[in-house]
């Protein structure tokens, strides 16, 4: 479970953390209790996919390097005006068929609303992953994004995110079923 600890570089103030506080603590107890937390649908990884043109441009040891940049024209994908506008370049590991890095930026503004709802003149986003056991999990995700909304209030957001200290872990569930005893004849007269 992660929380915010600060904002544009400022610890929150007292009041704020608490309430960030109390909220990961109320999703961690839905969790706990098997709730069912409800995400919105994403558009299959497959047609995102088929958005980006990848080309093979370097070999670095054991790593694939493969750029991407999206295909031209309009997609019929939920926010292609965002897929559209973005680029970047990949580390593969070749031999696990696993992705290592991935940096992505925008090569034009992202607008909604024909950019009178929001702008956003500058996005960053850099992931790297580690191997742990058979699979490689996140270690570091940074993010950083400006623009503006409602043509006047600009903004700038950046958030790094660090991951570490996984740890296996194994359930095992021992279940026994009791059969009720049958129950004895009544003596008929």
């Amino acid at each position: 479970m992660r929380r915010q600890v600060e904002e544009n570089g400022a610890p929150l103030p007292p009041a704020r953390q608490a309430e960030v506080d109390r909220q990961a603590a109320e999703k961690a107890d839905a969790i706990r209790r098997g709730d069912v937390l409800v995400e919105d649908p994403v558009p299959r990884l497959s047609k995102i996919l088929e958005r980006y043109l990848f080309r093979s441009v370097a070999r670095e040891g054991s790593l694939l390097v493969l750029d991407f940049e999206p295909r031209p024209g309009k997609r019929d994908l939920e926010h292609d005006n965002v897929l559209r506008a973005v680029h970047g370049r990949l580390w593969v590991d070749e031999a696990r068929g696993e992705l290592v890095r991935a940096r992505m930026q925008n090569a034009e503004a992202i607008k909604w609303a024909l950019g009178l709802g929001a702008k956003v003149s500058s996005l960053t986003l850099s992931m790297e992953f580690a191997p742990v056991d058979e699979v490689y999990l996140p270690r570091r995700i940074e993010t950083d994004v400006a623009g503006r909304i409602l043509l006047f209030k600009g903004f700038r957001k950046r958030q790094v995110h660090e991951y570490g200290n996984y740890q296996r872990f194994s359930v095992t569930l021992d279940e026994a079923i009791e059969v009720p005893p049958s129950p004895t004849p009544s003596p008929t007269p």
